[in-house]
């Protein structure tokens, strides 16, 4: 069947609404900024933060360009341009900086109480901060912790740290020491969850909030993506047949490489039960915002006034917020599980290749390794084969 409508609002703005209240977008990342001054004793004026406040605690395009700074030195030092190092800078993404940001923050600390050069410094003094967070944490986190200092350090041998023949052994100490292992080694069983949501109906009678919800979460698990994934959908890329709904992300994700970008998230109508479906959920949500979003373009938008574009943190809230309700324990499992929870039901019964296509995988290593998990048995299994399965599984999502 042709597209029955598509939703054309206009272009995304940046924009206020109300009187005494604002409404704006995520404000686009900045490579903005002077470069660091030296100071009498030779060190890199960096602005650091004042007393307690940490990179940590800044904006994230305030943290961003309080890092950049460091390293935007360093490359014009080199004998960059300035429109060059910022170009250079641009490879890093957002949650990259804010990764790092955490490990420069505690190397400037780290140095400044041994009153050091944190720009260029010897190997020794590297080694000596990667073996304070190796008390702390585990590989990942002191590999970070490498990458970070790698793209703002100049060793004073002149060599890169990257490549430093004691930072690599090193690291492949910490590996043996510390082995790296997957968060979660079972799974939550995703029927207990679809029980819950089959007991928000109809959706006539639901709150916004409890709608928005329930179909931030059905989407997540019907699609199996990332909350940056929600995130970014938007209702002017939305076209709806009579059987599907298609999101096209044109945007940015994590997976996103030269030769791989953009998606399309196609999100088929489940005609065995309209309590867990995903179509008949948008439509009923998209129709249900639509006076209130005013030139809002994103999809999920919040629920109090003033109803602007919701942040990932918002989306990674709610989920956690219905798992609880429905019983999970959200002491272990964290929002992003939804991913792995969906992809280790289906993966009892779907052919590998059918799940890849369908979430965007690749590799089939990726799913075996991260996402296919066994489901933690909620009840015991003599019990449950003696009284039945206590989660209404008569009518499961089928569309992954």
């Amino acid at each position: 069947m042709g597209v029955i409508f598509k939703f054309k609002l206009g272009t995304p703005a940046f924009f206020r609404r109300k009187a005494g209240a604002v409404c704006r977008p995520v404000p686009a990342s900045t490579n903005q900024g002077s470069p660091p001054h030296e100071t009498q004793a030779g060190q890199a004026s960096l602005n650091l933060p004042k007393s307690r406040e940490t990179v940590e605690d800044m904006p994230e395009g305030q943290a961003r360009q309080h890092i950049s700074q460091i390293v935007r030195k360093d490359l014009q030092d080199k004998g960059l341009s300035r429109s060059t190092a910022d170009i250079i800078l641009a490879a890093w993404r957002p949650s990259t900086t804010k990764q790092y940001a955490t490990y420069i923050n505690q190397w400037l600390d780290f140095c400044r109480t041994r009153k050091i050069d944190s720009v260029q410094t010897s190997v020794i003094a590297v080694l000596e901060f990667l073996s304070s967070l190796y008390e702390r944490v585990g590989y990942s986190a002191v590999n970070t912790a490498r990458s970070a200092l790698a793209a703002t350090v100049t060793l004073s041998d002149g060599i890169s740290l990257s490549t430093h023949p004691l930072v690599t052994r090193f690291m492949k100490g910490v590996f043996n020491l510390k082995p790296p292992r997957p968060r979660y080694e079972r799974t939550w069983d995703v029927t207990i969850v679809l029980s819950y949501l089959r007991g928000l109906w109809p959706l006539t009678s639901l709150s916004l909030q409890d709608l928005t919800m329930k179909t931030c979460m059905l989407l997540a698990l019907v699609s199996a993506q990332r909350q940056q994934t929600l995130h970014l959908l938007s209702i002017t890329s939305m076209d709806v047949t009579d059987s599907a709904v298609t999101f096209s992300v044109d945007e940015l994700l994590k997976t996103s490489k030269p030769g791989k970008t953009g998606q399309k998230l196609v999100l088929k109508k489940y005609g065995h039960d309209s309590r867990v479906c995903i179509y008949t959920h948008l439509l009923e949500y998209v129709g249900r915002t639509r006076p209130l979003r005013g030139q809002e373009t994103y999809l999920f938008i919040s629920t109090r006034k003033p109803h602007c574009r919701v942040s990932r943190d918002t989306i990674a809230r709610w989920l956690k917020l219905v798992m609880s309700k429905a019983g999970i324990d959200i002491g272990v499992f964290k929002p992003h599980s939804t991913r792995s929870a969906a992809a280790s039901k289906v993966g009892r019964t779907l052919p590998v290749e059918n799940i890849m296509h369908h979430v965007g995988w690749r590799s089939e290593a990726t799913f075996q390794e991260f996402y296919n998990k066994p489901i933690v048995e909620e009840v015991d299994s003599f019990v449950s084969a003696l009284l039945g399965d206590t989660a209404d599984s008569t009518n499961e999502v089928t569309d992954l």
